[in-house]
């Protein structure tokens, strides 16, 4: 039996035993009769579903909140997306919070104010009461069962859809608020656990491994995979005890000499010695639950794992990233767009600086002529036209001609487009955040068709100079700073190595 099978096979046996113990096996249909009408989830019915998981009767224990428990659970892996944008309505609406209690409790603590200490006391407390909504009470009943975190997480990722289509509803937005802050507790460092993935993890964890990488770099077949776990490679992911076979976030290292500016030679059976290695390149970060956006654990994932890699690296002296870009062509359409189109910029509130100089512009005729285009209106239309070419990369002396212009652009749309005084690029933001510098940009770094459609084959090392992180941090966090390496702010023609808003 070959490895692929094999794994598949011990995977599929690990995940029914996960299973059996799951809040997500399927109840009966007769279970859910009563409160489905026409094939639809009953509002009414689920309103006292849900108020019965909550109130407990001393008489009775805790049984049978629990057993609803379960019940509500399971219901809610059954549910379509309108379904499930009503059981979120519901629990929004009927187990949030009363605001005529909550004005009576605040008036009765302005009126202790002038009373003694244990009436104010007493006040503050019914105020506190008050504004805890019933549904925190259902979240805590929710984490109590097996798997119920894991239910929790999906449940924040389908209610982060349902608000999507669902505008301006307060108390909608008040449920996912009490949600996200429960659990940035519950995920919260002193929660996790840092692991590190080999290839004698168990099979589910590989299988998932292997699932979630598609987000980033894809592992085609096992063989793939073991080579990302094997010799001068390193795997880390954070798990939390509820969730043990479920990664939350996990990144791939791998060990080199120098800064790497291409991915292909990571993936690649060649590898240097460990001890050799003076650099440390993560060449992927996953983040897997939807349900944990806004729960920053990227950030604490790489703190660890550099701690852990000097401990059993002493060798290592620089440690950088080698990024995807995955908005830079998305941007550089639209502004191409927008110049080709002056009516447009009548709508924008400052006009941007013109893409292309005119030095780079005997460079684009060039490569115009020996693609054999025809001639265009402006450099801009120029542009759009060469790279809407499906082969130009294909061809050694275009690249050459386009290299600079592009990469031009590229540092610009890294260091100086920003939004909200923030770094417009995602991957960008999330790095220079954690106070990394902006250190080189890479000409088609990763020449697979999912990065020529997203990036035109860039990708860029974000540089982690452990002395700098906090001044990093802080300069971009306070004056919109984004730390830059020498030959970066030589690409930009400016002199200062931290690019300002």
């Amino acid at each position: 039996m070959n490895v692929s099978r094999l794994l598949s096979r011990v995977a599929l046996g690990q995940r029914r035993q996960v299973r059996a113990t799951s809040t997500q096996a399927a109840w009966k249909g007769s279970d859910f009769a009563t409160l489905m009408k026409g094939g639809k989830v009953e509002a009414g019915s689920l309103s006292k579903l849900m108020m019965e998981a909550v109130k407990t009767k001393r008489d009775r224990g805790d049984f049978v909140p629990a057993n609803t428990t379960r019940m509500l659970c399971d219901l809610f892996y059954s549910l379509d997306v309108a379904g499930k944008e009503t059981f979120f309505k519901v629990m929004a609406h009927e187990l949030g919070t009363d605001q005529s209690l909550v004005v009576s409790a605040a008036e009765a603590v302005v009126a202790a104010k002038t009373r003694d200490g244990l009436a104010f006391f007493n006040a503050e407390q019914h105020l506190s009461k008050a504004l805890k909504p019933l549904h925190e009470n259902l979240f805590t009943q929710i984490i109590a069962q097996p798997n119920g975190m894991k239910v929790l997480v999906d449940m924040r990722r389908d209610l982060l859809s349902a608000m999507r289509s669902v505008k301006d509803d307060a108390k909608l937005k008040a449920l996912e608020d009490n949600l996200r802050s429960l659990l940035q507790h519950w995920f919260s460092v002193g929660f996790l656990e840092l692991q590190r993935i080999t290839w004698s993890s168990p099979a589910l964890l590989l299988e998932k491994i292997k699932e979630y990488s598609a987000s980033v770099h894809p592992v085609k077949t096992w063989d793939d995979l073991k080579l990302r776990l094997g010799r001068a490679k390193r795997c880390y992911g954070f798990f939390h005890p509820s969730m043990p076979l479920e990664p939350l976030v996990f990144i791939e290292v791998a060990l080199v000499k120098g800064v790497a500016d291409k991915i292909a030679p990571i993936f690649s059976q060649e590898q240097v010695a460990e001890e050799e290695a003076d650099t440390a390149i993560f060449y992927a970060i996953t983040s897997t639950q939807d349900g944990l956006s806004g729960v920053d654990l990227g950030q604490l994932l790489i703190k660890r794992v550099v701690k852990e890699l000097q401990q059993e690296f002493p060798n290592l002296k620089t440690f950088s990233t080698l990024s995807p870009i995955p908005t830079f062509r998305q941007w550089l359409e639209s502004r191409l767009s927008l110049e080709m189109n002056p009516e447009g910029q009548k709508f924008v509130k400052s006009a941007p600086a013109p893409l292309l100089l005119p030095a780079e512009e005997a460079s684009l005729l060039k490569v115009a002529q020996k693609l054999s285009l025809p001639s265009a209106p402006s450099s801009a239309a120029l542009l759009d036209s060469i790279l809407k070419t499906p082969t130009w990369f294909s061809d050694v002396e275009t690249t050459q001609l386009l290299e600079s212009p592009l990469t031009r652009l590229c540092a610009r749309y890294l260091v100086q487009e920003k939004k909200r005084g923030l770094a417009l690029d995602p991957v960008a933001n999330f790095h220079v955040r954690n106070g990394a510098q902006v250190f080189r940009i890479n000409w088609l770094g990763d020449k697979s068709e999912k990065r020529m459609k997203q990036s035109y084959g860039f990708m860029v090392n974000y540089l982690y100079k452990l002395e700098d992180v906090e001044k990093n941090n802080e300069s971009y966090l306070m004056q919109g700073s984004v730390a830059i390496s020498d030959e970066v702010a030589r690409i930009l023609g400016i002199n200062d190595k931290v690019s300002k808003l």
